[in-house]
């Protein structure tokens, strides 16, 4: 399953630096702030489970449009 949700650049740089200080992906950075102790009590999920690189097809209605350069910014670290 693949969830979302928007920041400000900052933020975006912020959490990708915490999670490389702490030698995790942001996936795995998220989910243990997110679910802290809850997380080590579920069982871990199957590798064929985490699908990463998923292409979303078709925007949201009313979703803003991104372009190159706001994908490129958001990368940027």
């Amino acid at each position: 399953m693949t969830l979302t949700f928007k920041t400000t650049a900052a933020q975006a740089r912020a959490l990708r630096r915490a999670a490389r200080a702490r030698g995790m992906t942001l996936s795995e950075y998220l989910r243990r702030v997110a679910l802290g102790k809850e997380l080590d009590a579920l069982a871990p999920a199957p590798a064929s489970d985490l699908s990463p690189g998923r292409v979303v097809i078709a925007a949201a209605p009313g979703a803003p449009t991104v372009d190159k350069a706001m994908i490129e910014a958001a990368l940027a670290d």
